[in-house]
């Protein structure tokens, strides 16, 4: 085989044998050698060169990579035999054909599909493909293609992005699975997600749809989609899908908690806003709007000072109200607003500014509870009252009880009530027993315009 490398050269051939090699005229191949032809560091020629040796110096429809004048790859398909005789090897008559074009368009094909496959898997989004749906689109109701996608569709390619989504460990686990146990038919969404799929032509993009994997367990994803349909068919969809089902237990979870609050700040029997950082509401709850007998619009988008607190609370509001969203530490403090549905009625109340923390870690609102306190600050007053009051009587009859003059203490006692009550005048009524016999006499007080209180007026009743 070594000899036949070494030694071997063209002794005859034809134009098209030497074109194929950039040779116009058959002539300037002539003694060209073997190894000027075929490179013997390519193991694939030394193999051709072995079983043409080890065929009995036979070959059919062999390949081998050659070089032309300039040094290009050229491949081509032969047919040898070669001519012994006295156990000599005299000459090899062959033909070939020129494949270095289907050679070169199989290579490119080979790492596209290289690229391809390695795309696929190693992308970070899971990749499909599913196939097998039988009829022409236009006989397909919107209905009855549904039903054929969940009837006949298949998954027929995945990467392990796309099956690891679904509790797989790799693709081949998925391969051949009909498309309702990834994507099932009782959600009601994934039906939708069809349909705005078949409506957009086949297409769809960031579109959410709700699946179940292995164990049963949710999994939500977003899908870019696109159909190719060919002479009336859909023959593939191709899909890629990120996997979202995180952020949507989160987003979930966040509703959830939104909607609690909801129910709680509309339940409570306090009243509840929400104050943007230019002081304006964003939220008021039912008891705002039952306290004040307005509705929601009435504060919603407008600030304290436009629905009628005076400027200066305002500004001490504002003043609060900047150092909690400054120090994102919560304050409390009092002060009176006007009613806005009864002229002169004020209301008395205690605010509480709680920060809300965003997920910038900084203040984004605030949370003002306010409890009216009208009522608390009556009976305060009431009380102060009544202590005053009880203080007063236990004077009176301590005066009683140290003088003798009854008529100079009752003009003491009687004043005292006067200023207690902030009367100009007052009556009382006295049991007295005159000739034997009980009466009743009403006995008129007046102290106007002078210090000392005179009895003015006295009636047998």
């Amino acid at each position: 085989m070594e000899y036949v490398a070494v030694n071997g050269y063209v002794s005859e051939c034809n134009k098209t044998f030497a074109k194929m090699y950039g040779y116009e005229d058959p002539s300037e191949m002539l003694g060209v050698r073997l190894p000027d032809l075929m490179p013997l560091d390519d193991a694939n020629n030394i193999a051709y060169l072995s079983a043409f040796v080890a065929g009995g110096f036979k070959m059919e429809d062999a390949e081998s990579m050659e070089l032309d004048k300039d040094g290009n790859k050229k491949y081509f398909l032969n047919n040898l035999i070669g001519i012994v005789e006295d156990n000599y090897l005299l000459r090899i008559w062959g033909t070939q054909r020129d494949i270095t074009r289907q050679r070169n368009v199989e290579e490119a094909l080979k790492e596209s599909e290289e690229r391809y496959k390695a795309f696929i898997q190693q992308s970070s989004e899971g990749i499909w493909r599913i196939e097998g749906i039988p009829g022409k689109l236009s006989e397909y109701t919107e209905d009855a293609l549904i039903d054929d996608i969940y009837n006949y569709a298949t998954v027929v390619e995945c990467n392990d992005v796309f099956a690891k989504t679904f509790g797989y460990k790799q693709a081949s686990e998925v391969c051949g699975m009909k498309l309702d146990l990834l994507l099932p038919r009782s959600l009601p969404q994934n039906i939708d997600f069809l349909k705005e799929f078949i409506r957009a032509g086949y297409r769809a993009e960031n579109i959410e749809s709700h699946q179940v994997d292995i164990n049963g367990q949710s999994v939500y994803t977003m899908n870019n989609l696109v159909g190719v349909v060919e002479n009336d068919y859909l023959v593939r969809v191709w899909g890629t899908q990120s996997n979202i089902t995180a952020l949507k237990l989160a987003e979930n979870e966040v509703s959830l908690q939104e909607k609690h609050y909801r129910t709680l700040s509309e339940n409570v029997p306090v009243m509840i806003y929400r104050i943007t950082p230019d002081f304006k509401f964003s939220y008021v709850n039912r008891a705002v709007k039952e306290t004040f007998n307005q509705p929601p619009d009435i504060f919603i988008g407008k600030s304290a000072l436009e629905i009628g607190l005076d400027k200066k609370k305002w500004e001490k509001l504002q003043v609060v109200g900047e150092r909690v969203f400054t120090t994102g530490v919560a304050e409390n403090f009092t002060f009176k607003i006007p009613s806005l549905s009864r002229p002169g009625k004020e209301y008395n109340l205690l605010l509480t500014l709680t920060p809300e923390i965003g997920e910038s870690g900084k203040v984004e609102s605030l949370i003002a509870i306010a409890n009216e306190i009208s009522p608390l600050i009556k009976v305060q007053e009431e009380l102060i009252y009544k202590d005053q009051l009880l203080s007063m009587i236990t004077d009176v009859t301590n005066q009683f009880l140290k003088q003798d003059d009854y008529q100079k203490v009752v003009s003491k006692a009687i004043g005292r009530l006067g200023e207690a009550f902030k009367a100009d005048s007052i009556c009382i009524f006295e049991n007295r027993k005159e000739s034997g016999k009980q009466d009743v006499f009403e006995l008129t007080f007046d102290w106007k315009g002078n210090a000392e209180k005179q009895l003015v007026g006295e009636e047998k009743v």
